[in-house]
């Protein structure tokens, strides 16, 4: 294997203004979020089925403290407002969000610095109406316990009119655990619980989706950073029993699940110690559907894979971090369909150019009826300073349409 190359980004014409071909695939314009001077993490991204846009979060580092914001894209990706979502005097950051279609808002998570030393880390969270925050509806505890929580992510459940949250905890001289606590729709906290915690195991880094068909979540987590473990809850907080998806003798770490609607199934990823990015398939009871599948091996390291389904179900798309040449990142992609078949080759959502020094990372995707947004840091060149990016991978121009199965048509048609 050898590692990739940077190339030059070669614009074409296509059924899309402003789409270009990188590797198989179709992609939109690379657009930038946000490039305000500072450093920025962690993007997540969400979709509005209603208003057919997407809602891009990340965290900002202003020197010494942390904030949390957002912007508004429209579904082809382009950028229609940006906004501040939490900030104030302690720190604020790893934000997740998820769409409610009732009510047509969002629940923006992250963590709180409660007492601006560090100490206890709190998971705080705020509703956000369709086209940005409304003062009356201001950040609010959801979990504030005196250990503290990392890593909070969010689904949406259209059965219950409710969301789910989870996350990890740590506290001194203890092991660390996954909890997860269901939330109005109406910003109330209810039920909380414990997903995985032991005096024995680390359960780390949960990941979260929502299964339409069964209407239940899928939780995954890391097991002492070395395993991938999976549980199934549903609506009133009944968890099914523990599957390990991933556990051989290497190190299988940054879960990252999907499920498409309609398919009773999941979709794990992650990557091992090499590292190089896997997935597997579960039954929609959690039992795992054949073995391990390969996504890239590629020479270098891959590594940090996101993964989302399109709404109408049929495709996932796995994003990930991949090394260049002079150990740069860009972000590679791969499609699949829910028959566990890989639709095409790897391709290059966002390459190494040839002139860059700096490197792109920690992807995020989501799904919509035309295609993924893609959202990544893009370390800015000649500074110390990175912003935030992001690019739509188009349905368009998959497999299905170019081999004439119409049902992919009415999907891209004006």
């Amino acid at each position: 294997m050898t590692q990739r190359i940077p190339v030059v980004l070669i614009t074409v014409l296509a059924a899309l203004a402003g789409a270009a071909s990188l590797g198989a695939e179709a992609v939109g314009r690379e657009v930038t979020v946000s490039a305000l001077d500072n450093e920025k993490f962690l993007p997540a991204v969400a979709y509005n089925g209603d208003r057919e846009e997407f809602l891009v979060v990340w965290h900002n580092r202003w020197g010494s403290s942390r904030d949390v914001y957002g912007a508004r894209l429209d579904r082809f990706g382009k950028v229609l407002d940006s906004f501040v979502l939490a900030t104030g005097g302690y720190d604020r950051a790893q934000p997740a969000a998820a769409y409610d279609p009732v009510h047509d808002r969002y629940l923006v998570v992250w963590i709180y610095d409660y007492y601006g030393n560090g100490s206890d880390w709190d998971v705080y969270g705020r509703l956000v109406p369709w086209d940005g925050p409304e003062p009356g509806l201001s950040e609010f505890p959801i979990w504030d316990a005196t250990d503290s929580q990392w890593n909070p992510k969010v689904a949406y459940s259209t059965g219950d009119d409710t969301f789910l949250v989870v996350w990890g905890n740590t506290a001194v001289g203890a092991t660390a655990t996954v909890s997860m606590r269901y939330v109005a729709s109406d910003g109330t906290p209810h039920y909380a619980g414990t997903v995985a915690g032991d005096a024995t195991n680390d359960y780390l880094n949960p990941d979260l989706t929502y299964g339409q068909l069964r209407d239940e979540y899928l939780i995954a987590y890391e097991v002492n950073g070395a395993d991938i473990a999976v549980r199934r809850v549903d609506h009133t907080g009944l968890l099914g029993s523990e599957v390990m998806v991933a556990a051989w003798p290497d190190a299988e770490s940054g879960p990252a699940v999907a499920a498409c609607p309609g398919q009773d199934q999941w979709l794990v990823a992650w990557s091992n110690s090499a590292p190089d990015v896997f997935a597997r398939f579960l039954h929609g009871d959690a039992a795992v559907d054949g073995g391990p599948l390969t996504v890239t091996t590629a020479g270098g390291a891959d590594d940090t894979p996101a993964v989302a389904c399109l709404p109408g179900g049929g495709q996932y798309l796995v994003a990930w971090e991949g090394e260049f040449t002079g150990l740069r990142t860009g972000i590679i992609g791969r499609r699949l369909d829910t028959g566990k078949n890989f639709l095409a080759p790897e391709f290059q959502i966002r390459p190494v150019y040839s002139t860059q020094t700096r490197s792109s990372a920690t992807p995020a995707v989501v799904g919509s009826e035309i295609g993924w947004s893609v959202a990544w840091v893009q370390e800015r060149e000649g500074s110390t300073y990175s912003d935030i990016h992001a690019r739509m991978v188009w349905a368009l121009f998959a497999d299905d349409f170019e081999t004439g199965n119409t049902s992919m048509w009415s999907l891209v048609s004006p």
